[in-house]
């Protein structure tokens, strides 16, 4: 499902931009999950008692706008750390974010694919 929709973006292909991110629950309790998206199309889910690795190739350079939705979460509020790889950073220049967000709530980020 987010693989079909997914090759619809212009920010995909023929570019040679790629993408690693990482999110996973970073609170005491692995009882949480949050959905990633990039520019508004939904890339995939974490696990519940895990993380979620999601890997993009073929992107087009520039900036981007990386979501995370909590979707579960048994003990609020969801805790969450983002780590990007392949180059990717945030607007202010790091590599790593984290912090907590209540059921439903979502949180964008500003990313430069180089």
């Amino acid at each position: 499902l987010y693989e079909n929709t997914l090759a619809q973006k212009n920010w995909l292909f023929p570019y040679r931009g790629a993408a690693s991110v990482i999110v996973r629950d970073n609170g005491s309790a692995p009882d949480d999950i949050f959905e990633v998206s990039l520019d508004g199309s939904i890339i995939g889910r974490t696990t519940k008692w895990g993380s979620g690795q999601f890997r993009l190739k073929n992107l087009r350079p520039g900036n981007r706008t990386l979501t995370i939705k909590t979707v579960e979460d048994d003990s609020p509020p969801g805790t969450y750390e983002v780590s990007l790889g392949d180059n990717l950073t945030f607007g202010d220049g790091s590599t790593r974010e984290s912090g907590g967000l209540n059921l439903g709530q979502s949180l964008s980020f500003s990313i430069a694919v180089p």
